[in-house]
This record gives C-alpha cells, structure tokens and sequence, in this order.
C-alpha cells in the first residue's frame, strides 16, 4: 500500500522523498511512509472524514 501511495499521491510522494535523502535508505524511508500512512488512515477513521490532500502536502510541493 505504501509503494501504491508513493506513486499516486504527490504529498506522500515529496515526504519519501525527503526521508529517502534523510535516511539515504530505501527501506527507511518507506517505513516512514509507512508510519504516516498509518497516521494518516487513523486520523481519517477517527475524524469521520475524506481524505484531503491538500492537508498532507508539505508547503513546497504544489499541484502542476
């Protein structure tokens, strides 16, 4: 799933990004998307809510 969001989703995309040039490891950096997904899901279950990316993406990253 969090190779799935990787690809698809731009805000979960820069964050793997950032992580990977952070850990400068593949597999560290995908748990950290890991981790949020985890987050993110969670809040959104608890919350009753959709999910909105424009709440995930970091302030750098704009939609083309």
């Amino acid at each position: 799933m969090a190779v799935g969001v990787v690809k698809w989703e731009e805000g979960f995309r820069a964050y793997f990004v950032k992580e990977y040039q952070h850990f400068g490891s593949y597999k560290k950096a995908m748990i950290a998307v890991v981790n949020k997904l985890i987050r993110v899901i969670y809040a959104l279950c608890t919350r009753n809510q959709l999910f909105d990316p424009s709440k995930c993406l970091p302030a750098e990253v704009t939609h083309a």
